[in-house]
């Protein structure tokens, strides 16, 4: 009797026959002629691999049988159902392919099927089955793209099944390789759709692909170049490094940055460029994008290595760690011991927990609690964090003074730093084995992931969502981990590090005078009274931090943090665009995190795209290292002798002998203070040589490299760039190596824009272009002295405020003024114009204020206004009016006073500087005199800081008068709470000011008063601050800061809304805050560029807009009444007999008379 299986066979024996050869399974599509016909003669149509098919029971080779049938009969619909069925006995195993390669293959030789619904079925078999998806049936995906989507559609699927596949770690090459499935001209086809370089492809995989090496011409090694007209593929840079005097660093400190840059090979082949062919750039760029990713991946890994290559190459030299062996040796010997104290953790926990099973332990202890989640990493992971987090956390500091006047390191900061990081460590791990396995697709970076809870908790969903095997297992280690838990584990790991940090100390005895070696603890854990509270500190013994200041640059520097070798990625949301691989957020969270939200949904409205175009813009400014100045400097650097801001490489510190014969104990006194001075000027000179040091290095890992700066904002809107150390928002030193990388003619005025800069950059700004201009030409052989001979000549350049900024422009203006025709010599250094004490234009022109206005040249002007004199000469007045009253103060200062002593104050008063801080300022002017009796500074300081701020108040009457409505307000603000909490009993302080710019970016006022917990670890009792966003408010820091806060945000607007304009005009645009930097051809283009973005912003009744975004926003809230009536506020009489009143908003201060067109015409509103 046949079979069941047997009858299927004879049923569709007109169609197929499928026989089995040794076990595997063969389909012949050809009927038998007769049954006994020998079967050794069949092949597979199967792809040529032979697969071996697993069949373990009837049921299943039975549905075998029937998809078979169902596939060849063009039953699709009922195939993929059953191809389903199937899965279900081949999870997780590879055997599956087979069958839905299969179904691939005959679907798309049917020619009638849906492109969606094929990629949406098999997806769904893989995630059944479990698996991936291998490079076969990505073949068949790009194959079905090709046949279903035309050149006008711009192939969206086949670029998304692209993109998934590289995501999934795999070489579209490997999909290319698949030429049983796709023929030549579809190899070729999606070469050219996908902006795959030829030159990226060996020459076998040429030949494979359908490439003759006869008609490999110049045009076919473009032909894929996505942007007509541009050129191939653009060689690695040659590789330059000039040799820079390291402090007393013989280890690899900074290979793992060189590495990054200049051990990147120049072949193409050998570069990840068909990881980064995908990307959105010109294929032009394509190796340079190779190479950022490569800069931007780095892992602890690393780290571990460079560690084990010094110690190794130490103990080859002499079998033993020398008195001064590099830092690197000391972290690895630390790090093997330390994993090995991990272990033995590890057992000791396992311990524990048998203890537990046994009913002798108790599972709700501190082990029982937390050990868990010490477990879920490797010691060796372990181990490494542990290191980094606390090298990085006293990285900062250069001697042991240092640390003392900074309290040392927290110890509740660095358990929770080190906590934070095992987590992070361990959701990389899950997410990264995840996505590996196919369970899951992540296109979101780790960073991103972990820095918003909301990322955070999506992809913790699809974790489990997809981790089916795992029966909960991962269910609480997934979820945001406590910080009583991270301060918890990482007291525990900062309790083992400190067993394992021993480092070898040569002394001398006192008694023998024999040198002596001995092992003693690399820190110190002690306790230290800060602001009042006793607090645990972890402290780092001085030979340690004299090893690492030796060796400054810091391996574990995140690399994505450096400048970027291809243009930013455009902002397009408010968490994508700067780097390509690494996430990123569009502002910097100063604390509190609800900002965020509000950020996110202004992103989700729209209302941010003028603020992406914006940090787009700037981005995209590519730069380069002003070789000539970094020549001198590396000159100057080498030397070891100190020059400029530039410290020298040995400070000597002449310490007189100490007085012990001293009657007058002043006198020891005195010596302990000079001491004291000399071993902080020493050690922050040795500080400032080391960052120096550092800068250099970058600096020259980039010669002859153009780069890039991402940028993104703080909380008030103001521009940052994303890179650290080295960029132009930096100090003199940095902004004097950095020029444009695009050069322009500088054109008929552009000299003498050169000339206005190279004089603003000696101090004087306060006159006009004319008198500017002169001052360069009637120095004009001290600029070519400055430029031939930099260090051997009469050196002028250093006279400047800013030396470094002025001997770029020296050379520049030399090789110009020496040129055939100065109008087509390219120029490269950027023209700065500033603003003049930019917070004060701003709030004139709000004020509509004319004698501010015209102190500030908001108003035309034959010369520049200098504010600072006149706010001088209005104390000078005051003080010689109280002279001749007989007030001895105003008498000893009056002849004392001038511009140079308010400027500090006049600054930054605008941005709410303190009577205390204003105090300071003054003295700190007062003592660089050097005439005023030291004793006498302090009560000085009092009378003048007082004069200086009736001063400001009577010549910027308006701008006080908008000041004191802002901060109202936001005391108010800050004292409302919405009807509905005071009905449920809320007490708490929980409203902060808040505000939206003209350009649609949300500001949330930050100060919050987040509680403490007190949490006791096995290292000491550690204070913890919950950063929760229902934390009340701080109704005073509010109001105090909210008048800067509001200014800062429109100077960011006028930023934005100017280099918006320069964009469209096709200008290079940078900033620093109010100083905007362009080419000197195009400093006039500019100049009125920048004017009708002030004028335009400023036109908009700004204030009007905030009062009444203010009433909508706090409508309905509630303040005390004494609070109301502290500020007479109106109160109706329904509420006369209540303790909350409503909330309202004061009216404004009346407006002056200025004309606000009248800053179209002033020369000198940025000069």
């Amino acid at each position: 009797m046949f079979s069941q299986r047997q009858f299927q066979r004879c049923l569709l024996r007109t169609r197929f026959c499928r026989v089995n050869v040794r076990g595997r399974r063969l389909i012949q599509t050809e009927p038998l002629q007769n049954a006994e016909e020998t079967v050794n003669v069949y092949k597979p149509i199967l792809p040529s691999k032979k697969y071996e098919f697993k069949i373990n029971t009837d049921q299943k080779s039975e549905m075998v049988s029937l998809y078979e049938a169902c596939v060849f009969t063009n039953d699709f619909v009922r195939s993929a159902q059953l191809l389903g069925r199937i899965a279900n006995f081949n999870a997780t195993d590879e055997n599956m392919y087979p069958y839905i390669e299969f179904y691939l293959r005959h679907l798309i030789n049917s020619e009638d099927f849906s492109l969606d619904s094929m990629i949406r079925t098999t997806r769904a078999i893989l995630k059944k089955s479990k698996l991936p998806g291998n490079a076969t049936i990505y073949a068949y995906y790009f194959q079905a793209a090709l046949l279903k989507e035309g050149k006008d559609s711009g192939y969206p699927v086949l670029h998304r099944m692209a993109v998934e596949w590289r995501y999934r770690k795999g070489k579209v090459v490997d999909i290319l390789s698949q030429t049983s499935i796709l023929s030549s001209e579809q190899i070729q086809a999606i070469i050219r759709i996908l902006n795959i370089p030829l030159e990226t492809l060996s020459n076998s995989q040429l030949a494979l692909f359908g490439f003759q090496s006869s008609n490999l011409t110049e045009n076919d090694l473009i032909r894929n170049t996505a942007v007509k007209g541009e050129s191939r593929l653009k060689p690695v840079p040659a590789t330059e490094h000039v040799y820079i005097d390291k402090i007393k660093s013989k280890g690899m400190r900074l290979d793992a940055l060189l590495k990054s840059l200049n051990n990147i090979s120049t072949s193409p082949e050998e570069l990840p460029v068909d990881e980064v062919s995908l990307e959105k750039v010109p294929s032009s760029e394509l190796v340079n994008l190779a190479r950022q990713k490569l800069l931007e991946k780095s892992s602890i890994a690393s780290a571990i290595d460079l560690w084990k290559a010094e110690y190794e190459e130490i103990f080859q030299r002499g079998g033993a760690l020398p008195k001064n062996k590099e830092a690197s040796a000391l972290f690895y010997q630390w790090f093997v011991e330390l994993k090995e104290l991990f272990n033995q953790e590890n057992k000791r926990l396992d311990a524990f927990y048998h203890r537990i099973e046994t009913n002798a332990g108790n599972p709700y202890i501190a082990e029982g609690f937390c050990g868990p989640f010490l477990k879920l990493l490797k010691a060796d992971k372990l181990a490494a964090l542990t290191i980094i987090e606390v090298i990085r956390s006293i990285s900062s500091f250069s001697s042991q003074e240092e640390i003392e006047e900074t309290h040392g390191v927290l110890i509740s900061r660095l358990t929770d730093a080190v906590g934070r990081s095992f987590e992070r460590e361990f959701l990389s791990e899950r997410i990264q084995a995840e996505e590996r396995e196919g369970h899951i697709r992540l296109r979101d970076n780790l960073k991103y992931v972990f820095n918003n809870p909301r990322a955070f908790r999506t992809a913790v969903k699809e974790l489990r969502r997809n981790a089916d095997e795992n029966d909960g297992k991962w269910k609480h280690a997934l979820e945001s981990w406590p910080r009583y838990v991270t301060t918890k584990i990482g007291a525990i790991a900062i309790s083992l590090f400190l067993q394992a940090a021993k480092m070898d100390i040569n002394f001398k005895r006192s008694d023998t005078g024999e040198s002596v070696k001995e092992s003693v603890s690399a820190f110190a854990h002690t306790y230290q009274y800060i602001h009042g509270r006793k607090s645990g500190v972890l402290r780092p013994r001085v030979e340690l931090l004299k090893l690492i200041a030796s060796e400054f640059q810091n391996p574990l520097i995140h690399p994505q943090m450096l400048p970027m070798l291809v243009r930013p990625k455009p902002w397009v949301q408010w968490d994508k665009g700067g780097y390509y691989y690494s996430r990123e957020s569009i502002i910097r969270l100063k604390g509190c995190t609800e900002q965020l939200d509000y950020v996110k949904e202004a992103s989700r409205k729209g209302h941010l795209k003028k603020v992406y175009g914006a940090l787009s813009a700037l981005g995209d400014v590519s730069w380069r290292i002003n070789r000539f100045t970094f020549d001198v400097i590396v000159k100057i650097w080498n030397s070891g002798e100190g020059m400029l801001s530039i410290p020298p490489k040995n400070v000597e510190v002449n310490l007189p002998p100490y007085p012990k014969q001293a009657l007058n104990p002043n006198d020891r006194a005195t010596w302990y203070s000079l001491r004291d001075k000399l071993t902080r000027d020493k050690a922050t000179a040795h500080s400032q040589r080391c960052d120096f040091n550092y800068k250099l290095e970058i600096a020259n890992s980039y010669l002859n490299e153009r780069f890039y700066f991402p940028h993104n904002m703080d909380f008030r809107g103001r521009v940052y760039p994303m890179s650290a150390h080295l960029h132009h928002v930096n100090n003199d030193f940095c902004r004097g190596l950095l020029e444009f990388s695009e050069g322009k003619p500088l054109g008929p005025n552009g000299l003498n824009w050169l000339k206005v800069h190279l004089a603003n950059l000696f101090g004087n700004s306060k006159v006009d272009y004319a008198t500017r201009q002169k001052f360069v030409d009637d120095n004009i052989e001290e600029v070519f002295d400055s430029y031939d001979r930099p260090l051997d000549g009469r050196k002028w350049w250093t006279s400047a405020e800013d030396p470094f900024q002025a001997l770029a422009a020296i050379a520049e203006i030399a090789k110009a003024t020496r040129s055939e025709n100065p109008e087509t010599y390219v120029c490269h250094v950027p023209v700065q114009q500033d603003g003049t004490c930019n917070g004060l234009q701003h709030y004139a022109a709000l004020g509509r204020d004319p004698d501010g206005a015209h102190e500030v040249n908001l108003s035309p002007n034959d010369r520049p206004k200098d504010v600072y004199d006149a706010v001088a000469k209005i104390v000078i007045s005051k003080l010689e009016h109280e002279s001749m009253k007989g007030d001895e103060m105003a008498s000893a200062l009056k002849d004392k006073i001038d511009r140079s002593v308010v400027k500090p104050t006049v600054m930054t008063n605008v941005y709410g500087v303190t009577y205390v801080g204003a105090k300071n300022q003054i003295i700190s002017q007062l003592e660089k005199r050097g005439d005023i009796p030291k004793d006498m500074l302090n009560n000085y300081s009092s009378y003048l800081t007082k004069m200086v701020f009736r001063a400001l108040r009577s010549l910027f009457e308006r701008a006080h008068e908008i000041q004191d409505w802002l901060s109202t307000c936001s005391y108010l603000i800050s004292n409302s709470l919405p009807a509905e909490y005071i009905e449920e009993g809320h007490k708490d302080k929980l409203t902060p000011t808040i505000w939206t710019t003209p350009l649609g970016f949300p500001i949330i006022q930050p100060y919050r008063n987040f509680k403490k917990r007190q949490v006791q670890t096995n290292l000491q009792s550690v204070c913890i601050e919950d950063r929760d966003r229902v934390a009340s408010v701080e109704p005073r820091k509010q109001a105090a800061a909210f008048p800067p806060n509001f200014v800062h945000s429109l100077d960011a607007t006028h930023l934005f809304m100017t280099c918006l304009k320069a964009k469209a005009a096709n200008i290079t645009f940078a900033s620093v805050h109010d100083s905007y930097w362009t080419h000197a051809c195009d400093v006039e283009k500019l100049g009125s560029l920048l004017r009708e973005a002030f004028v335009e912003l400023h036109s908009q009744k700004i204030m009007e807009k905030l009062r009444n975004e203010f009433r909508k926003r706090y409508k309905n809230y509630m303040i005390q009444k004494d609070v109301a009536r502290r500020y007479d506020l109106w109160i109706s009489t329904e509420y006369a007999d209540k303790k909350w009143v409503p909330l309202r908003i004061p009216t404004l201060p009346s407006q002056g008379s200025f004309d606000l067109t009248k800053v179209l015409e002033s020369k000198y509103f940025f000069s």
